[in-house]
């Protein structure tokens, strides 16, 4: 990822999470570069859902 050089990911390996939280931020670069970006701020996913969707507060559980 742009920014970062490789003794800051090499550290950040420690944590547990790491993984997860690259690829989350993957694809919020991959979706802002393409215009997909969420509208009306943080949370929820901006109007996304196929229609017919159920509409839920916040973010769904993990299927961890």
């Amino acid at each position: 990822m742009a920014g970062h050089n490789a003794a800051f990911w090499k550290l950040l390996e420690a944590y547990p999470e790491t993984q997860r939280a690259k690829a989350f931020l993957e694809g919020v670069s991959f979706a802002t570069a393409r215009g997909l970006a969420a509208a009306g701020g943080a949370g929820g996913s901006g109007g996304l859902e196929p229609e017919g969707w159920p509409e839920q507060d916040g973010w769904p559980g993990d299927a961890d």
